[in-house]
């Protein structure tokens, strides 16, 4: 068969042979099927939709499939990678710990942008740090790209969701009245010989780091 093209043949009888994947086998190995026109463009019309199918229906296998099994692949190429065992081991806690127990078993294709920001709610309370929260969410976000260049899923459902910023600590500075009452107690500490924090505290209050005088006194 003298082969014209995308792996479209002309046989000897005289037809053209059209060939497509339409499957695989256990050993990976693919499958074809044939499609036969009587001139090359009736057989590359008979051809196109069925590579179609097939593209349409193995993007729809991998989709369907529960974001575990991409996220254990993900992780052991990772794995695989040049990266530092403690970086490794600090994805490896954020997939079991948190990833795998709320979104392991949703397939891929059902997952949305609102399961993100519900998941990052349930982080928020069970009291995890901030930061902590945010470098779960960066590895997430991570993933699912990844997993959208790849094909195996058809949007970025990170992109929409925004993480709130880690809540500033307010300081609190104190009134002349307060610092005043600390200096007292802070030379009286001195003067009786205490074994306390009276140099400490006397210092903090001259130079400017107020925060943690309470618990000294």
């Amino acid at each position: 068969m003298a082969k014209r093209g995308e792996n479209i043949y002309k046989r000897k009888d005289g037809r053209w042979e059209g060939r497509y994947i339409k499957g695989r086998r256990p050993d990976g190995k693919p499958r074809f099927g044939s499609v036969y026109g009587r001139t090359q463009k009736e057989a590359q019309q008979k051809l196109w939709p069925m590579k179609a199918a097939y593209c349409e229906k193995a993007l729809e296998s991998r989709c369907t499939k529960p974001f575990r099994d991409y996220l254990l692949t993900n992780l052991a190429k990772k794995r695989s990678g040049r990266i530092k065992d403690s970086t490794y081991d600090s994805y490896f806690r954020i997939v079991h710990n948190h990833l795998l127990p709320i979104l392991g078993d949703t397939p891929m294709h059902r997952l949305s942008s609102q399961q993100v920001e519900d998941f990052l709610s349930d982080l928020r309370g069970s009291g995890l740090a901030d930061g902590t929260i945010h470098n779960i969410f960066r590895y997430l976000g991570s993933v699912v790209r990844n997993a959208v260049k790849s094909g195996a899923m058809s949007k970025d459902i990170c992109e929409d969701v925004s993480l709130q910023k880690p809540k500033q600590k307010e300081v609190c500075a104190l009134s002349r009245t307060e610092q005043q009452r600390r200096e007292r107690a802070a030379f009286d500490s001195m003067r009786k010989g205490g074994r306390g924090h009276g140099i400490e505290v006397l210092l903090a209050l001259n130079t400017g780091p107020h925060r943690n005088i309470r618990c000294c006194l």
